[in-house]
């Protein structure tokens, strides 16, 4: 295949002369180029090999190919828009038959191109996030979605990576990075005031339901509980609590009525605590805590309890609300609970009367039984025995109304006060399994990851059997994406946490169903999961992170380089660095501009990463840039291909702009090109 026109000596098109480009340096350029503070276009050290771009998702994969070899990349990476079952419209991997992926694989193997794989962009987190929680039934649909790419790259790529999107659950920005929390020290929030409006989340780790929605804002009622302060306990003593058990019983101790300690980790012993009586008001005191008293709560918990788990505020907060609502439960339950045993007894004395007047038969008169009855049955029942209403006939006819009667007040408790006792029980069992959706999601996520890595090293051998002798193909590994900033997974910290996880799970089932070794285990996880960089998406940070008072423009960007290399070595200390996007921005949405032309620091992340030794750089299209992208960024980091032109050397976006006359007019033109006779060329020359 002949290499493509731009990369032979004597002209860069079809209308060029050979001499044309000869002393080019002596026009000057016609317009001001982009003030950018990379502007300099020092050679980098890069290669159009290095540097990649992506193919439509949208398209026709293999005819992408095609068209991207016929423009000289050398590094491509395919991917899909569909979902589910494919379209014209909207491909997914399953739309491309073994022998469309046979021929874009030789078609890389020829032209000696590396190609990847980039999943379906409706993945947009792995952990199953759906309406209400986290659902396994979505989890599994998206795993899916990864499996048929994972599939693809098998038949039809070079390997590598399998880029899949990572945005798993909203949070607030400023909780975990706001007030230098950040590990490199840098301060972020989404809008101003946001530490005031946190919203957090608190789900079931079992179900993965959302349990409780915790704002802030919100405050929380609840009853005031007696402590030891209250039954004259000033400082700490030896006593016991409701088990029993010898215990040291301080003064802010819930205790019982009689002084046994209360342990606020037992949920038996939890809900004996003793309300307060305000007897002026006649009703139990009650309390109003807002945000700042339930940190204060939470971490006295926890220093109270330190062989319990660990609470963080918003589960604590959780937890409170929870006990609210089984307190009701039981008290409606209790409620019921003491009509229920009065009404046993005296269905039990109805019973044995009503047998002993069987047993009787004739021998008692009407007089005698009403006054055996009340001598069985007291006034002071409420089954009053002294009128007995004539509708209701013999006295043995109005005992067996009576059965009748509490018969149906006790099937009354019992789906009462049982359907109570059974909410309380279930909430009990909820209040133990909350976690902050963190917890469950990453948990969630981790399995996934881990079930796709190992997936990605199952079909990675059976893509090297497929292959001929000499065929290049490189293990696959999933390589989840940073996205943006307000999901889970957009800070580099997040993303790692997800590749630890992924590569746990991965761990865990090597070593239990293909009984690996733990070190074996270990190095195939980091083989088989790494990471895609985008620094398109890590430049979107830049509009959160606050700025310094006085702080020069220049000042705040090398902070912000800072903050990234920083980021970006604590993930190549761990080995998962594995894929690179390029694209750039001006820090507030993710537009794809071409690498340059934003305020990205494209060549700060360039350079670090090729002093660590990576260089799989994608360059990413966007919507305005999709032929020139490619060409820019080679010109950008000075890996254009050049050539001899007199005195001296001209790279390729030179080239490219005198081409489009941004530096200097065209020697002649044909066809309908031709403009009106009015209009002259600025040297005067007539056209040819």
């Amino acid at each position: 295949m002949p290499p493509p026109k731009y990369l032979q000596p004597d002209y860069m098109g079809a209308m060029d002369m050979s001499s044309y480009f000869q002393g080019l340096d002596a026009f000057g350029p016609t317009y001001s180029p982009t003030n950018h503070p990379e502007t300099s276009f020092e050679n980098s050290g890069l290669t159009p090999t290095d540097l990649g771009t992506t193919a439509n998702p949208m398209v026709n994969q293999l005819q992408e190919l095609q068209a991207k070899i016929k423009m000289g990349v050398n590094k491509l990476e395919l991917g899909v828009s569909g979902r589910g079952k494919g379209s014209a419209q909207q491909p997914t991997p399953e739309s491309y038959s073994a022998e469309e992926r046979l021929m874009m694989r030789k078609l890389a193997e020829i032209n000696k191109i590396k190609t990847s794989t980039h999943a379906t962009f409706t993945v947009q987190g792995l952990a199953g996030m759906a309406q209400g929680g986290f659902s396994r039934q979505a989890q599994d649909q998206t795993v899916k979605e990864v499996q048929k790419a994972i599939d693809f790259a098998k038949d039809a790529t070079t390997g590598g990576a399998v880029v899949v999107h990572v945005g798993e659950w909203q949070r607030p920005i400023s909780h975990y990075f706001g007030d230098g929390k950040d590990k490199a020290g840098a301060t972020f929030k989404q809008w101003e005031n946001e530490s005031d409006d946190e919203m957090f989340i608190v789900a079931d780790e079992k179900t993965g339901e959302f349990v409780q929605g915790v704002n802030k804002k919100g405050l929380i009622e609840l009853p005031k509980y007696q402590t030891a302060q209250d039954v004259g306990i000033s400082a700490p003593k030896q006593g016991v609590d409701l088990d029993g058990n010898p215990v040291t019983i301080n003064p802010g101790d819930f205790v019982t009525l009689d002084g046994k300690k209360i342990d606020e980790t037992n949920p038996d012993h939890l809900f004996r605590r003793v309300p307060k009586w305000d007897s002026g008001k006649t009703r139990f005191e009650t309390e109003t805590l807002d945000w700042k008293e339930i940190e204060r709560r939470a971490k006295d918990y926890n220093l109270k309890n330190p062989e319990a788990r660990n609470l963080k505020p918003e589960e604590y907060y959780a937890q409170l609300m929870l006990e609210n609502q089984i307190l009701q439960a039981r008290g409606g339950s209790l409620f019921h609970g003491q009509q229920y045993d009065e009404l046993q007894k005296i269905y039990g004395e109805f019973t044995a009367l009503l047998k002993k007047y069987e047993e009787l038969g004739e021998g008692l008169s009407e007089e005698e039984k009403k006054e055996l009855l009340g001598r069985v049955i007291p006034k002071s029942r409420r089954y009053d025995t002294s009128l007995l209403p004539e509708e209701r006939g013999t006295t043995e006819q109005y005992i067996r109304g009576q059965l009748d009667d509490i018969e149906k007040s006790m099937r009354h408790i019992h789906e009462s006060s049982a359907s109570a006792d059974a909410r309380a029980s279930e909430m009990e069992q909820r209040r133990q399994r909350l976690r902050t959706i963190e917890d469950v999601g990453l948990k969630r996520t981790g399995e996934a990851l881990g079930r796709l890595g190992v997936e990605a090293m199952e079909k990675s051998r059976i893509a090297k059997q497929m292959r001929g002798k000499g065929e290049k193909f490189e293990d696959i590994y999933i390589a989840p994406e940073n996205m943006f900033p307000g999901e889970y997974g957009g800070h580099p910290t997040e993303l790692l946490n997800i590749v630890k996880a992924g590569r746990e799970n991965f761990i865990k089932i090597a070593m239990e169903r293909d009984k690996l070794g733990q070190a074996e285990a270990e190095a195939l996880a980091k083989k088989h999961i790494k990471t895609t960089i985008d620094i398109g998406h890590l430049n979107l940070w830049r509009s959160l992170m606050d700025k310094k008072p006085g702080e020069s423009e220049e000042a705040f960007q090398n902070r912000f380089d800072n903050w990234m290399t920083g980021h970006l070595e604590e993930l190549h200390k761990e080995q998962a660095i594995g894929h690179l996007h390029l694209t750039d921005n001006f820090g507030y949405g993710d537009e794809h501009l071409t690498p340059g032309q934003g305020n990205a620091p494209i060549k700060k992340f360039v350079n670090w990463m090729q002093d660590k030794g990576y260089k799989d750089f994608i360059v990413e299209v966007g919507s305005f840039n999709a032929n020139s992208t490619m060409f820019d960024t080679w010109a950008y980091l000075g890996a254009a291909p050049w050539k001899a032109t007199g005195a001296g050397k001209q790279n390729f976006q030179r080239m490219q702009n005198a081409q489009a006359g941004l530096y200097a007019p065209p020697n002649y033109i044909v066809g309908a090109s031709v403009p009106s006779n009015e209009w002259t060329l600025w040297t005067g020359v007539p056209l040819e």
